[in-house]
């Protein structure tokens, strides 16, 4: 199976072309046309909520499972959100999730005695994740780096269907009554949980307002039964958001 750099390559290059117009861009001026952003003051991120929300760039993986099965995740652009709590300027607890649709080649390992040639298979897979993330900002500054810890459920479809498709009827408010096949596919879930680093900008815009930026870089473990480990998986993450 080869893997796909010139996906990767793209993937990387928006990420980062994203980060750098938003590190790069001028501080936004108020109607008097002063400054109001200061990178070394220290801000007032304690007693306030963030929401935030941004792409996350996943990185292939190779997931080998018991058996000899083998599963190659190919890299994704999906979407993550969460809301946190600023306890302090420098402590910040988060509830999140996260979405992605990934692309994946493998090889089925045969089971006959003696054993036959492997089966390739190709799809997509699902997977969605809710998780608890604690944050530590190294600094009260407006720009600090900062280390994050998360523990949350992983949530995976497969889209393979365990058996025929069923034929289910029901009443479509438009379209009235209608019917067709539904597929029963396979599923997983498990628990995860994941380290990451990056910066953090907060910055202040028209009318008062608070805003951030984040880019960090992560990785996530995913307690999946069959595999010989438990799988990781590396992605970078590029987050808007706003303070109240």
């Amino acid at each position: 199976m080869n893997m796909r750099p010139c996906k990767r390559t793209i993937l990387l290059a928006a990420a980062l072309m994203a980060a750098l117009s938003a590190m790069l861009a001028p501080a936004v001026s108020s109607a008097q046309g002063q400054r109001v952003f200061f990178p070394l003051q220290p801000t007032s991120r304690a007693g306030h909520w963030d929401f935030y929300a941004g792409p996350t760039v996943l990185m292939s993986e190779t997931v080998d499972f018991k058996g000899g099965s083998v599963i190659e995740v190919d890299d994704d652009l999906g979407l993550a959100f969460g809301f946190g709590y600023n306890f302090t300027d420098q402590f910040t607890l988060s509830g999140e999730m996260s979405w992605n649709s990934v692309d994946y080649e493998g090889l089925l390992a045969s089971a006959d005695d003696p054993p036959g040639d492997p089966r390739r298979l190709s799809g997509k897979i699902d997977v969605g994740s809710l998780a608890t993330v604690a944050t530590w900002h190294f600094s009260p500054g407006r720009v600090t780096p900062y280390a994050n810890a998360s523990l949350g459920w992983t949530w995976i479809d497969t889209n393979i269907a365990t058996g025929p498709p069923q034929v289910g009827c029901w009443w479509d408010p438009w379209f009235g009554f209608i019917c067709a096949p539904r597929f029963s596919t396979v599923s997983e879930e498990a628990w995860s949980y994941g380290l990451g680093v990056g910066m953090r900008w907060d910055f202040n815009y028209r009318g008062g307002h608070a805003g951030l930026f984040r880019i960090g870089y992560e990785r996530k473990w995913v307690d999946l039964d069959n595999t010989i480990d438990t799988p990781g998986f590396d992605a970078v993450r590029i987050e808007f958001g706003v303070r109240f």
